[in-house]
Parts: structure tokens; C-alpha cells; sequence
């Protein structure tokens, strides 16, 4: 008999996606069909149903999209309908390894028969340790009997219509079909009284004794795993799949693995059933904070560097499958806390289109375009995603219909942080990382004298050379003293340190010295034979009537090392100076310049050492070299300072925001500063005494003479000279014009009279009162 439609509960139904008929055919004795119409089918298959036979070319009631009696002999099968009619024999399904029998086979006629080959799943057994008699779902005798985790929901190809192999009314997230890929050790205790595989390896001596490799395939390194999960689960973007990661040196766990969403649906299929079907999540979805097995959250985890890209992969269950868009899931990053409900992406976040419709108020819930890459039931990934400041963001999951606010859920959290190097190529901070960055490391006891050192008055400079890379050289070449006073600012800042002694913060930005290296010119080496002659170059100067000691000298009073060179009337002298002016004949290793990443000697006598120091310059032609001088007044800012410096080797990111900061502060905007910049400690820290310079050698002013001493004075007495004769023309003309106003005055004669005023009080006539009388009067003069 077979029915499709309503009413044939225990039937064969047919569900090949064609069009319901509204007739029931029904197949009786001989071969012939009847067809019965739509009313009253349900009278006629009960009247029917005991005289029903299956006949070939219906289909299983157990696999709906197989027809039944279509198997071949030792084909894998669920139930007896499957198995073929070859004559007059009848073939079944065998209960212990389920594959399609001849009655009269026994076990040792059906391993004969239908032969399993160690190192090809495929050809196992479902091999069941005892009778395994369902048929039909839930088929609760596979989990607890057959040890080949495949039956019975990867059994049947094509069991359903819709072309997967899942039995009928079988979920796929029920225990029949979420087994993992594991040692049964529950089965190991029960029939061989042992511990665990691996205590039963022990017992018997290896994993070829008594087929230990069915019960143990984990331990015994089975192909099972390796053919199961490597093809059901969806690898990870580095192409390993879940088993890979648990069973190797990973030693990830199952919900870690999930946690980092990875595809465990294999591996780790009972954790996938402790958590299936919940109540919040009856509709399917990612794995959300809620499910926890043992104290333990199952929702993705993630830590993302700040501006780089990463992708957001969940795990779960019934998830919708499908890529492209039409797919409905959809995710969203938002700031932590805010509601999954209507809450918009977090500012910050690329690569996900977010928005609420225009004109909506902030409960308006927020329409999501972008859609899965990957999408199967068991994984939804999202690739190409950012976010450009640092934070702490929740993820937010919409399975399907997500305009309704109760299918978003909470799946997850990312934490974005600064790049966790401490060298190499250094960037600003980005928004919200400051407090995520590396700081100075505190200087052990150890490294200033033990505890508690007594501070001490003590003069020292300290030397050392740095290489700046990524950009700041072009910036210094059009502003170079903006730059050069930014990086002093920033050097002080770096190593800045309390002296109790000074009552001070120390170094200040004045006691930093900074001197650009010309990577034009070629350095003196030590080794080799491209060094300056110094003593031949004094003798040919004085010989011009010129004094100069050394090439370093001249070089000093010149300005540069060009103007020096090329000075004609010095040629004879300068001729000697090879190092310097990259006139060696031939070149070698020894003259390496600059601008090739060579060495240089920096030629200052040090405080407790005659030996120079040797610079090396990494960071390619395109970087700033710097030579640096530090005054400390103290002996403990003076190991501050050099231990300071040695962290550089280890740790430049505080140096690095500091030289940002002070390119800030001296008017540099954000577009106009290098995207990322990488310090290089080229040589040192090492000590000179107060006076000892590293740029040049000290001498005495009044000493100098020569061509540039003499262009020195030339000018200054001719500068003088015309002072003078301005001073001496201004002093004659103001004489001149003070004479001649002297002489052109005349003077009047002088009156020899003068009138004058007298007063007096006289009585009046009445004699009661008094009044002021005046009487004028002319006196000689």
C-alpha cells in the first residue's frame, strides 16, 4: 500500500517534491492498482491495510526518499523495506552491522560476503555489539549499542526527499544523530571492565587485539574521525576542522573550540546535544550566552587588533543554510551592554551595513544588509570586518525574520586592543587604546644601585645614536627645526625620571642634545683603509698657511661635509681626507656609507674608556639618524637614562607616542604625520665626560685660522671697519650742524628796568576793617 497525503501514519508516503494527487494508489495481489479517490481514503486504508503488500517501486517508510526493495545485497541500510527480492529470497536488514543480508548468512558468511576494510570507513559495519532492532525513529539502539557514530543518520544516501540522509521524523539534533567522534568508554567498562581506552591498551598490549580500534578510535588513530568530521564539519579560515584541533597539539577542548567558532558538530556532538533544542533558542540559532555545559558559556569569544581585519564565525544549530543574500540571518556588533533588540552597529565598526530606517527614533530596530558568507546548519560566518578604536563590543545574532526584535540575540563578545608588539612598526593610538598600551617597564634595583641607592652629584653624558624609519626624514627635510625640537621633547619626555637630589624632573629638554646625521657623506670607519689621514691633512693645511688639526675640523668650521669637500683652495689638504669625502680609491666594506646602513665612529672620549663608538644605522636610506646627547647631573638619572635607552631594544612603544605627542603639540596635524614610525637604537648608551663631544672634536676658538677662520674675520672686520667710518661721518655731521646753529643766532639786548609788584594792608577810614592796597614800581636791573 502506498498513500501521499494526510491520515497514513505507519504508511509509506511519498515526498518526491512532485504535486500531491488527490487520489491513493493502491497497489493489491497480481500487480494491480487501484486508484481511490481523495474522500473517504482514510475508510478505505484502514479497510485495506491488512491485505497491503510493498511492492517495488514504492518508497520506504523509513527512508521516504529511497524507494523501497531499490538496495543492492550488503548495501547499508535502516530497515528490512530497503533490502532487495532476488528471487525467491527476501534479503534484510542485518541487526548488528546493518547492511542488506540473505537470511540464511551468518556472521562469518556476512564478513565474507560484505568485507570491511580497516582503512575505509565507508566499508564499515554499523557495528552494533548487540541487536540494534529499530527501525524507525528515534532509533534509541544506536547510541547506546553501535559504535559507528555514522548510523543511522549518515546511513542512507538520499534517505529524505529533500536529498540528505537524516531517517524520517529523525531531527538532526537529536541523539541518534549527534554522536561524537570519541573512545566509548562507557562501552569499554561495560564489556571489558576497563577504566578507559587507554587503561585497556595497556591490558592487551596495542589497539590490533580483539578490533580494539572500533571501541577506541581516538586512541587507537582510526580513520573514523578523519573520514566523519572531515566531511561533515566546515573548516576553519586556516583550513583545520575541529577534530584536528582537539585531538592535536592544540589541546583545545570542545568548548573552546566552539567558543571560537569552529564547526564541532562532529567532534563534539553530545555537548551539541547537552545544549540542543532550549527553550530560548527553540528556532535554532548561534550558540548564545545562556547555554553553558559545566559552569562554561558557549557563546563566541574574540580578540581583535585594533584596525585589523577579522572575520566572526558562530557556531549552533539548525541555523539557516544557504549562502548569498538570500539568506535572513544577519549580525551586528554593538557597544557593550546595549540592547541586541534595536540597538545599531557600534561607531567604529567595518564591514557590516548596519542602519534604522531615516526619520525612526533610537527603539527603531535596525534594518541589516549584510549576510553570511558561509551558511550551513551548523556555522554562520562573516569575513572582512574591522573595528578602528578600542573597546570591549557584544555580538548580536538574528537567525531568521530580523525585523521582529526577539529572533536578535546576544551570541558573543569581541575585545579589540592595540597590536601587541613592543617593536617594529609603531602607529598612533588609536581612539580608546590609551589605556591598553604598553608602558615604560620600571627599572629593577638592581640596575640603579641596589635598594634604596643615596643620589649623588655626578656630571655624565650619555651618547647614544637612534634610526628613525617611516616617514619622519621627509619631514624633516622641510621642516627641520620643527622636527628636531619635537624629538628632543619627546627624548625627555621618554626618559624622564624624579632626582630627589635635583628637586626635579631629569633630563630636561634642555639638557638633551640632538644632531641630525648627513646619510649624504661617507662616515669614518676604524677598520679599513677609507679613513682620514689626519696628520698628512694637517701638514698640507699649514702648508696653504691654514690651521687645521683634523678633517673632522674642517668639516666642523665649514658647516658641511660638501662645502668642505669641494673647497678648491684646500684641495692639496682635503686630498687626505678619504673617509670623509668618499675619495678612496676603489671603495670597500670599510667606507660603507650612511646612506647603505654602514657604521660610523663617533670619535668622543668617554668617561671610563678611550674607545670610540661605533654606530650602526638599520632602517634603510629612508631613515633619520640621529646622534643624542643626554647631560645628566646625577649618578642615578644617569643609569636611568641608559637603562631607558637599553629598553629600546625591547620596547619602543612609549618612545614612539611620545615623538607623536610632541609632533602634535608643535602644529603637526593627523594627515601630515607618518602612519606608523620604527625606532632603531643604532649604538650605545655609552658615558663621555662633561665637554667630550661625539660631533666633533673640542678646540679652542682663538686657534682657528685658515681659509674659513680668515673668511670669519674678513667679515667681521670689514663689518667693524664700516661701524666705525658710520659711527665717525654720524659724529662730524652732528658737530658740523651744531656749529653752524650756533653761529647763526643772534642775540637780543637785555631791558635794564624791571617793574615789580608791592602789597600792603592799610586800615580803613572807619577803622573797623582792613583791605590789600598794590603799588607797582620800576627797580634797575
Amino acid at each position: 500500500l502506498f498513500c501521499s497525503g494526510t491520515g497514513c501514519s505507519g504508511l509509506p508516503q511519498r515526498r518526491s517534491g512532485r504535486s500531491r494527487r488527490a487520489e491513493v494508489p493502491v497497489v493489491l495481489g497480481g500487480g494491480r492498482a487501484a486508484m481511490a479517490p481523495a474522500r473517504g481514503r482514510r475508510l478505505l486504508l484502514c479497510w485495506l491495510s491488512p491485505l497491503a503488500v510493498t511492492a517495488e517501486g514504492n518508497y520506504s517508510a523509513a527512508c521516504p526518499g529511497v524507494r523501497a526493495r531499490s538496495l543492492a545485497p550488503c548495501d547499508r541500510c535502516i530497515a528490512d523495506d530497503l533490502c532487495p527480492v532476488l528471487g525467491d529470497v527476501q534479503y534484510r536488514c542485518d541487526r548488528f552491522v546493518k547492511k542488506c543480508v540473505a537470511p540464511s548468512w551468518d556472521p562469518k558468511e556476512i564478513s565474507e560476503q560484505c568485507p570491511e576494510v580497516n582503512s575505509d570507513p565507508r566499508s564499515w559495519g554499523a557495528m552494533c555489539k548487540s541487536p540494534c532492532e529499530d527501525e524507525r525513529s528515534p532509533f534509541g539502539c544506536a547510541s547506546t549499542a553501535c559504535l559507528n557514530e555514522d548510523f543511522p543518520c549518515r546511513w542512507v544516501p538520499g534517505c529524505t526527499s529533500e536529498g540528505d540522509m537524516t531517517p524520517a521524523s529523525t531531527p538532526s539534533v537529536s541523539s541518534a544523530c549527534l554522536r561524537s567522534c570519541e573512545d566509548h568508554n562507557s562501552l569499554v567498562r561495560t564489556l571489558h571492565n576497563a577504566a578507559s581506552c587507554d587503561a585497556l591498551k595497556s591490558a592487551w598490549g596495542g589497539c590490533s587485539v580483539n578490533a580494539m580500534w572500533q571501541l577506541c578510535p581516538v586512541t587507537c588513530q582510526s580513520p573514523e574521525c578523519a573520514d566523519r568530521c572531515g566531511r561533515d564539519e566546515v573548516p576553519d579560515e586556516s583550513g583545520k576542522r575541529c577534530y584536528q584541533h582537539v585531538e592535536s597539539e592544540d589541546a583545545l577542548d570542545c568548548i573552546d573550540a566552539i567558543k571560537r567558532g569552529i564547526d564541532c558538530h562532529c567532534k563534539c556532538g553530545g555537548t551539541y546535544l547537552a545544549v540542543g533544542g532550549t527553550a530560548f533558542r527553540k528556532k535554532g540559532g548561534s550558540f548564545t550566552w545562556r547555554d553553558q555545559i559545566q559552569g562554561r558559556r558557549l557563546d563566541f569569544e574574540l580578540n581583535a587588533t585594533v584596525g585589523q581585519s577579522f572575520s566572526i564565525s558562530l557556531a549552533g544549530e539548525s541555523m539557516t543554510a544557504g549562502e548569498g543574500v538570500s539568506n535572513p540571518a544577519r549580525l551586528k556588533i554593538v557597544e557593550e551592554n546595549a540592547p541586541c533588540s534595536h540597538a545599531n552597529i557600534a561607531s567604529g565598526v567595518q564591514g557590516l551595513l548596519c542602519e534604522r530606517p531615516f526619520g525612526s527614533d533610537i527603539l527603531a530596530i535596525a534594518i541589516c544588509d549584510t549576510y553570511p558568507v558561509v551558511a550551513t546548519p551548523w556555522l554562520h560566518r562573516w569575513t572582512q570586518l574591522s573595528v578602528i578604536r578600542c573597546g570591549d563590543f557584544h555580538v548580536c545574532h538574528c537567525n531568521g525574520d530580523c525585523d521582529i526584535r526577539e529572533n536578535w540575540r546576544l551570541t558573543g563578545s569581541v575585545h579589540v586592543r592595540p597590536q601587541s608588539g613592543t617593536t617594529g612598526s609603531v602607529g598612533q593610538v588609536p581612539a580608546g587604546c590609551e589605556a591598553y598600551m604598553p608602558t615604560v617597564a620600571p627599572l629593577p634595583e638592581a640596575e640603579l644601585g641596589g635598594e634604596g641607592p643615596d643620589e649623588l652629584a655626578e656630571e655624565v653624558v650619555i651618547q647614544a645614536s637612534l634610526s628613525i624609519a617611516g616617514g619622519l626624514l621627509a619631514l624633516y627635510r622641510l621642516t627641520p627645526n620643527d622636527i628636531l625640537i619635537s624629538l628632543q621633547l619627546a627624548l625627555a619626555a621618554y626618559l624622564k625620571s624624579p632626582s630627589r637630589l635635583l628637586g626635579r624632573q631629569a633630563p630636561e629638554p634642555a639638557e638633551v642634545t640632538i644632531e641630525p646625521v648627513d646619510g649624504r657623506r661617507r662616515l669614518r670607519s676604524l677598520a679599513g683603509t677609507c679613513v682620514d689621514d689626519d696628520m698628512a691633512f694637517a701638514a698640507a693645511a699649514e702648508a696653504l698657511s691654514v690651521t687645521l688639526e683634523t678633517c673632522a675640523q674642517g668639516v666642523g668650521i665649514a658647516g658641511s661635509a660638501s662645502v668642505f669637500c669641494s673647497d678648491a683652495a684646500l684641495s692639496t689638504a682635503v686630498a687626505h681626507c678619504g673617509g670623509t669625502c668618499d675619495s678612496c680609491s676603489g671603495g670597500s666594506a670599510a667606507s660603507t656609507t650612511a646612506a647603505d646602513g654602514g657604521s660610523d665612529a663617533m670619535s668622543g672620549a668617554a668617561a671610563t674608556t678611550a674607545a670610540p663608538m661605533t654606530t650602526t644605522w638599520p632602517g634603510g636610506p629612508e631613515a633619520l639618524r640621529l646622534r643624542i646627547e643626554v647631560m645628566t647631573r646625577t649618578d642615578l638619572i644617569s643609569k636611568v637614562v641608559e637603562a631607558r635607552l637599553e629598553q629600546l631594544k625591547t620596547n619602543t612603544v612609549p618612545f614612539v607616542q611620545d615623538i607623536y605627542d610632541a609632533l602634535k603639540k608643535s602644529g603637526f596635524t593627523d594627515t601630515q604625520l607618518p602612519a606608523a614610525l620604527t625606532v632603531f637604537l643604532g649604538a650605545g648608551p655609552t658615558r663621555a665626560a662633561p665637554g667630550d663631544s661625539a660631533r666633533s672634536p673640542a678646540r679652542d676658538p682663538e686657534e682657528s685660522s685658515g681659509i674659513f677662520g680668515s673668511m670669519v674675520f674678513v667679515i667681521v672686520g670689514m663689518a667693524c671697519g664700516v661701524s666705525c667710518l658710520l659711527a665717525c661721518i654720524g659724529v662730524v655731521l652732528w658737530k658740523y650742524c651744531a656749529f653752524s646753529e650756533n653761529y647763526a643766532t643772534r642775540v637780543e639786548p637785555v631791558n635794564d628796568v624791571q617793574t615789580q609788584i608791592k602789597e600792603s594792608i592799610v586800615r580803613s577810614d572807619g577803622g573797623y576793617r582792613f583791605k590789600k592796597h598794590c603799588e607797582e614800581y620800576v627797580v634797575p636791573t
